[in-house]
């Protein structure tokens, strides 16, 4: 008889034949997101600080 087949669990933490070009690609990805969440943020302080929103 075959073996039985992996839950959708077991398929998703299990390393594929991929995972090596994954991994650095996930770290990019996740490095890009936060470069533009501290860019997002940093510039709403900047907008909130000025006198024209102050006295808006």
């Amino acid at each position: 008889m075959s073996a039985p087949k992996p839950s959708w669990w077991q398929r998703l933490w299990r390393a594929g034949p991929g995972w090596l070009l994954g991994v650095p690609l996930g770290g990019v990805l996740a490095f890009g997101i936060g470069a533009a969440t501290v860019a997002g943020f940093n510039a709403g302080m900047h907008y909130t600080n000025s006198n024209e929103f102050c006295y808006a």
